[in-house]
C-alpha cells in the first residue's frame, strides 16, 4: 500500500503537470471536462490535488495531451529517472499493469526494475489494431499457418 505522504506527493505532482499542460495549450477546465467527458468536479479534484484519475481516465487524458501516462508523475523539480519511475510504480502498485508504449521512454535499468517489482505490460488487443487501421483483418495466403494445435484465433 502507498503511504499517505507519498499519495500526497503523487497528487501534487499530477496536479502541477496537468495544470502546466492546460496552461501550455490554453485549455480551460470546462473545455477539458467536456472534451474528455469527465465531470467538472472530478477534474477540479485532480487540479486541486485532492485525487488522481483512475487508470482508464489516465489513459484518456494522456491521449488527449499526446503524452505517456508516466509523464504526469514526473516531478520536474526533481528530474531523477529512477525516482520518477519509483513514484509511477508506487501509484500503479495496485494494478501493476502498464501500456507497452511506456517502455519507449525508459532505460533498460528502469524496465528491469519495474519487471522485478511485479509489473506486467500489455499490448493493444487485436481488435484495437484492426479498428485503428480502419480495415478488415485479412490473413495472408503467402504464409502457411499450419494446422490448428489448440485454441488459436485463426
Amino acid at each position: 500500500m502507498v503511504a499517505t505522504s507519498e499519495r500526497t506527493t503523487i497528487r501534487r505532482i499530477f496536479s502541477k503537470n496537468l495544470c502546466s499542460l492546460m496552461e501550455q495549450k490554453s485549455i480551460t477546465r470546462r473545455s477539458l471536462s467536456r472534451d474528455l467527458d469527465i465531470k467538472y468536479t472530478t477534474l477540479c479534484d485532480w487540479i486541486n490535488g485532492r485525487t488522481v484519475p483512475r487508470e482508464d481516465q489516465l489513459n484518456k487524458i494522456s491521449r488527449y495531451f499526446g503524452i505517456e501516462v508516466g509523464e504526469f508523475f514526473i516531478d520536474t523539480e526533481q528530474n531523477d529517472d529512477s525516482s520518477k519511475y519509483r513514484r509511477l510504480s508506487s501509484y500503479l502498485s495496485e494494478t501493476r499493469r502498464l501500456d507497452m508504449n511506456v517502455l519507449d521512454h525508459m532505460s533498460d535499468e528502469n524496465i528491469r526494475d519495474l519487471i522485478q517489482s511485479g509489473f506486467t505490460f500489455e499490448h493493444k488487443k487485436l481488435e484495437e489494431y484492426v479498428k485503428e487501421s480502419g480495415g478488415k483483418l485479412i490473413v495472408s495466403d503467402e504464409i502457411d499457418w499450419g494446422q490448428p494445435v489448440g485454441r488459436e484465433i485463426w
